[in-house]
C-alpha cells in the first residue's frame, strides 16, 4: 500500500509520474482499480470536474472516502465514519462471542477480560489517529460510539434494561469510560 500526499495539484501529478516511472523501472504495476484521489477539505464535494489526475494515460477516480489499513478516511478530515464502522465491527464480535457462551454464562470477571482483550481493541483500532481529535468533554463523551458500545456491553452482560444509567453499569464492572484508555495510550 502507498499513500501520496501533496499540498498542490501539480505536486501530486508529479508524484504520480514518479510512481509510474519507478514501477516501469522495477517491473511493477499500479492497481488502478484501487487507486483513488481524495482532496481534503472541510465540505467535501465532487472535485472530478475541477482536478484531473492520471497514472500514465489512465485518469484516476475521485473519492470522498477511502478505507486504508482498515480505517475509513474521509475527505472532510473527520473520522466519524471510521469510528462508527469500528463500533459496528466490535459489536458484531461481542455478539458472536456471546452466542458461543450462551449456555456457559461466564462470570463478570471473564466478560471484562473478553472486553479488554478482544472487543475494546477492535473499537479503539487506529485511536492513535482519531483519538486526539475526539471531543473529550464528559457530557458529550457518553454519546461517542466507543462509549455507546461499552455501555451496551455492560448492560448486556449484566442483563439489565437498556435504560439503566450507564454509570451504574460501569460501577458494577468497576470500570470507567473508554476515554481513559484513549488518554492512557497517548
Amino acid at each position: 500500500d502507498l499513500v501520496l500526499l501533496s499540498p498542490t495539484e501539480h505536486g501530486l501529478q508529479q508524484s504520480l509520474a514518479l510512481l509510474e516511472q519507478h514501477c516501469q523501472t522495477w517491473a511493477l504495476a499500479v492497481n488502478l482499480d484501487k487507486t483513488k484521489v481524495m482532496i481534503f477539505q472541510k465540505k467535501p464535494r465532487s472535485q472530478a470536474n475541477r482536478y484531473h489526475f492520471s497514472v500514465g494515460n489512465t485518469p484516476l477516480e475521485h473519492s470522498t472516502t477511502y478505507t486504508y489499513l482498515g480505517l475509513t478516511i474521509s475527505a472532510s478530515r473527520r473520522f466519524n465514519l471510521a469510528v462508527n464502522a469500528l463500533k459496528e465491527k466490535a459489536r458484531r464480535a461481542f455478539y458472536a462471542i456471546k452466542r458461543r457462551f450462551y449456555d456457559i454464562n461466564p462470570p463478570i470477571k471473564i466478560w471484562l477480560k473478553i472486553f479488554e482483550s478482544i472487543i475494546q481493541p477492535i473499537a479503539l483500532y487506529g485511536s492513535e489517529i482519531w483519538g486526539p481529535l475526539t471531543d473529550q468533554e464528559n457530557k458529550k463523551w457518553d454519546n461517542h460510539p466507543a462509549e455507546v458500545l461499552h455501555a451496551e456491553f455492560c448492560k448486556s452482560v449484566l442483563q439489565v434494561h437498556r435504560n439503566m444509567p450507564n454509570n451504574a453499569c460501569r460501577a458494577e464492572f468497576t470500570v470507567t469510560h473508554c476515554r481513559f484508555k484513549l488518554k492512557k495510550d497517548h
